[in-house]
Protein backbone atom coordinates (compact mmCIF):
# COMPACT_ATOMS: atom_id res chain seq x y z
CA UNK A 1 0.00 0.00 0.00
CA UNK A 2 0.99 3.24 -0.58
CA UNK A 3 1.43 5.85 2.32
CA UNK A 4 1.23 9.84 2.49
CA UNK A 5 2.63 11.27 5.42
CA UNK A 6 0.81 14.65 5.78
CA UNK A 7 2.39 18.26 6.75
CA UNK A 8 0.61 18.00 9.92
CA UNK A 9 1.85 14.82 11.39
CA UNK A 10 5.51 15.94 10.49
CA UNK A 11 5.36 18.91 12.72
CA UNK A 12 4.65 16.71 15.63
CA UNK A 13 6.63 13.85 14.58
CA UNK A 14 9.95 16.12 15.02
CA UNK A 15 8.49 16.85 18.26
CA UNK A 16 8.71 14.08 19.97
CA UNK A 17 11.89 11.52 21.12
CA UNK A 18 14.27 9.87 18.97
CA UNK A 19 13.56 6.51 21.06
CA UNK A 20 9.71 7.06 19.92
CA UNK A 21 10.22 8.46 16.44
CA UNK A 22 12.60 5.23 15.57
CA UNK A 23 9.22 2.67 17.01
CA UNK A 24 6.70 5.15 15.20
CA UNK A 25 8.90 4.78 12.14
CA UNK A 26 9.02 1.01 12.26
CA UNK A 27 5.38 0.83 12.40
CA UNK A 28 5.26 2.74 9.09
CA UNK A 29 7.18 0.76 7.71
CA UNK A 30 5.11 -2.23 8.18
CA UNK A 31 2.17 -0.15 7.23
CA UNK A 32 3.73 0.59 3.74
CA UNK A 33 4.54 -3.10 3.55
CA UNK A 34 1.03 -4.06 4.45
CA UNK A 35 2.09 -6.12 7.61
CA UNK A 36 -1.11 -5.16 9.46
CA UNK A 37 -1.73 -8.20 11.29
CA UNK A 38 1.65 -7.52 13.81
CA UNK A 39 0.03 -3.92 14.32
CA UNK A 40 -2.75 -2.80 16.70
CA UNK A 41 -5.26 -0.70 14.67
CA UNK A 42 -8.56 0.11 15.61
CA UNK A 43 -11.27 2.09 13.73
CA UNK A 44 -12.67 5.44 15.42
CA UNK A 45 -16.35 5.44 16.28
CA UNK A 46 -18.02 8.25 14.58
CA UNK A 47 -15.28 8.70 11.88
CA UNK A 48 -15.67 7.36 8.04
CA UNK A 49 -12.72 5.08 6.83
CA UNK A 50 -10.22 7.04 10.16
CA UNK A 51 -8.14 4.87 11.84
CA UNK A 52 -5.41 4.35 14.68
CA UNK A 53 -2.46 2.66 15.65
CA UNK A 54 -1.40 2.27 19.05
CA UNK A 55 2.45 2.57 19.91
CA UNK A 56 3.38 2.85 23.56
CA UNK A 57 1.60 5.60 24.80
CA UNK A 58 0.85 6.94 21.46
CA UNK A 59 -1.48 6.86 18.70
CA UNK A 60 -1.20 7.45 14.99
CA UNK A 61 -4.27 8.63 13.09
CA UNK A 62 -4.62 7.38 9.33
CA UNK A 63 -7.44 8.07 6.58
CA UNK A 64 -7.68 4.96 4.42
CA UNK A 65 -8.48 5.36 0.81
CA UNK A 66 -8.54 2.52 -1.90
CA UNK A 67 -5.01 1.66 -1.61
CA UNK A 68 -3.64 4.86 -0.11
CA UNK A 69 -3.08 5.38 3.33
CA UNK A 70 -3.14 9.06 4.37
CA UNK A 71 -1.62 9.69 7.87
CA UNK A 72 -2.52 12.66 9.26
CA UNK A 73 -1.55 13.06 13.12
CA UNK A 74 0.36 11.61 15.93
CA UNK A 75 0.09 12.31 19.77
CA UNK A 76 0.41 10.79 22.97
CA UNK A 77 -2.84 8.87 24.25
CA UNK A 78 -4.14 11.81 26.72
CA UNK A 79 -4.54 13.96 23.72
CA UNK A 80 -5.66 11.69 21.07
CA UNK A 81 -9.11 11.37 22.18
CA UNK A 82 -10.43 14.70 22.55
Amino acid sequence: MKVIIEKRFLRKFRKIDEEWRLRIFDVLKKLENGDLARLDIKKLKGYKNIYRIRVGDFRIKFKKEESLIKVFDVERREKAYR
